[in-house]
């Protein structure tokens, strides 16, 4: 996997926004493009559902000249969120999750060196200044509490010299357990309710990418497996104790449910194009147009001096500003010249080669 591969001037604007920022949140996208991935921070857009469509990515990006943008499509897996300074470091937040992607998205970019090169330092939260979601935070102790009642296999009580019980949950039980209610308390409800309705709002696309997407998981990690009933050829499940007659996510049954969330997804993504979006994009655009046409020609030279990936963002991030005597340099000096003159002059600091330049 790798981050803005082929579109490197998204890394420089990214980069700036965030020099720019001034302690302010700004939002952020990240969206498939086969196995990679571009990655962009606005240097205003402080909503991160701005970019919630990916069809209004792909006209962004195909209006900035990226030269991946004809990769997106409708159906490309996007998460957006944002990103605050806090400290020495940054603090994310996924808020937007679109055709499979998620917080384990975003955990894999990570670990990508570009992206380390634009961010930093990064903690991964669910709020900024450390807000917790009182209900989520409310379910999680229900579920731990129905597994220490219910004797599940697993799970660990110890109590301390005081008295006090400390209850430990396996994760993989907290997780499917939580995911089936929500399945048995919403989900369920709502996929029959698409069904056999008509499917029109922006909020019946969110329902059904939240289907989607969490039906995926308690497929990809067979947490099926873990309400098995020991019928057939399986052995009991761990969360078998918990397994109510009518239920309805095994195997086979997520293999239906998933192809038909499909099928009305596929339905309402049809209806929509990337013209839909022009107003939108031209107000993003208009702010940072400047910007991209600068970096633009700066990677244009990047590429000239055939510089490692490395390289490029240093090079982008000194050159902003100082475009005209870039252009001068390369104008009069060989790429191996330039290169000579970054190591004697520049000490290999792009900042510093281009002020001992001015100062000449």
């Amino acid at each position: 996997m790798a981050v803005n591969g082929k579109d490197k001037k998204l890394s420089s604007l990214s980069k700036k926004a965030l020099q720019t920022a001034n302690g302010q949140k700004r939002a952020w996208f990240a969206v498939g493009v086969g196995k990679d991935f571009l990655f962009y921070i606005d240097k205003k857009i402080t909503e991160p559902m701005k970019f919630k469509e990916p069809l209004k990515v792909q006209k962004l990006l195909t209006s900035l000249k990226m030269d991946s943008a004809s990769e997106v499509g409708k159906n490309s897996l996007l998460i957006a969120g944002t990103i605050l300074e806090v400290g020495e470091q940054f603090e994310m937040t996924v808020k937007v999750k679109v055709n499979g992607g998620g917080k384990s998205t975003l955990k894999g970019l990570l670990k990508d060196a570009t992206f380390k090169k634009i961010v930093g330092k990064v903690e991964l939260v669910k709020e900024h200044g450390g807000g917790v979601d009182a209900a989520d935070k409310a379910r999680d102790a229900e579920i731990t509490a129905e597994l220490k009642d219910k004797g599940v296999s697993g799970v660990k009580v110890s109590k301390d010299a005081s008295g006090a019980e400390t209850v430990e949950v396996p994760e993989n039980l907290r997780k499917a357990l939580k995911l089936y209610k929500w399945w048995d308390k919403e989900g369920r409800a709502e996929l029959n309710r698409l069904r056999n309705g008509d499917i029109a709002t922006a909020a019946d696309e969110d329902i059904l990418q939240t289907i989607q997407r969490r039906l995926t998981r308690f497929q990809k990690a067979s947490m099926y497996g873990l309400f098995a009933d020991g019928k057939l050829w399986r052995s009991d499940g761990p969360l078998k104790k918990l397994r109510p007659d009518d239920y309805d996510l095994t195997e086979s049954d997520l293999k239906k449910h998933l192809e038909e969330t499909k099928k009305l997804l596929d339905k309402l993504l049809s209806k929509k194009s990337s013209a839909d979006f022009d107003e939108e994009v031209e107000e993003i655009v208009n702010a940072i147009e400047a910007d991209a046409e600068e970096y633009s020609d700066l990677e244009k030279i990047a590429k000239r001096l055939k510089l490692k990936d490395d390289q490029y963002l240093d090079f982008m991030d000194a050159g902003k500003g100082n475009l005209a005597l870039v252009k001068d340099l390369v104008a009069k000096f060989s790429n191996d010249d330039v290169k000579r003159l970054l190591k004697s002059v520049g000490g290999g600091n792009w900042d510093r080669l281009f002020f001992q330049l001015m100062c000449m």
